[in-house]
């Protein structure tokens, strides 16, 4: 495996005129992103609404774990309908792409997607910074942006060997209504497993000691599986 980074870079000829007032301008990442080895993820980013700020020019810098995907190429990178024009791109390795964009007459449009990238997982592993924007340039400093969120910025990414087991807990008020002092009164509630591998409880916390929950550490809920806990 090369590296555990495999570097893209992402960047514009910058061409903007005028004199705009400063804006928020949002981006956005998606994520976390997971899946098995071999599924594809489509990393995208994507911009609030940019119209009419005039806005040239931008350049990104992201870090793939090299580790949990597989080498890029030219071909896993697409524009976006926010840019206005096709780009020009360039894989100098299969571990560093370039994207390039230039126009004298006109600027990001719109709010969406700025670009896309297509990437294959490979293997197993967990790593919170496995998408990491490294620094990124939108507009000018003239323009006096105010661009959220700041980088760096990471997006974790999780290949496992498996699908995952999910859980569903019934979220019912559980309504005793009048109990005697010294009495008792029990209901009880569903825990379930709506995934396709086995659900593991650990542990299962009580915050009131008023009440007392059943002990069902260890307990395994199979696929499509529940447990009543009183």
């Amino acid at each position: 495996m090369k590296g555990m980074l495999t570097g893209l870079f992402v960047g514009i000829i910058l061409f903007v005129s005028g004199t705009i007032q400063a804006q928020d301008i949002v981006i956005d990442y998606g994520g976390p992103y997971e899946g098995m080895p071999g599924d594809t993820i489509w990393f995208e980013v994507s911009l609030s609404d940019v119209s009419g700020l005039q806005i040239g020019n931008f350049n990104f810098t992201v870090q793939f774990d090299g580790e949990l995907f597989e080498d890029l190429e030219t071909a896993d990178i697409f524009d976006g309908p926010v840019v206005p024009t096709t780009t020009v791109k360039n894989a100098r390795t299969t571990e560093e792409v370039r994207l390039a964009w230039a126009s004298t007459s006109q600027f990001l449009q719109g709010s969406g997607v700025l670009f896309s990238v297509r990437a294959v997982l490979s293997d197993v592993g967990y790593n919170e910074n496995g998408i990491r924007i490294e620094r990124y340039v939108l507009g000018t400093d003239a323009q006096g942006f105010d661009i959220e969120p700041p980088f760096p910025y990471s997006i974790p990414v999780h290949v496992y060997d498996s699908e995952p087991a999910e859980i569903d807990v019934d979220t019912s008020l559980l309504d005793f209504e009048d109990v005697i002092i010294g009495q008792t009164a029990s209901l009880s509630f569903t825990i379930s497993n709506p995934g396709v591998s086995d659900l593991a409880i650990i542990s299962l916390t009580n915050a009131n000691s008023a009440f007392s929950v059943d002990d069902i550490a260890d307990a395994v809920i199979s696929p499509s599986g529940e447990v009543e806990v009183e």
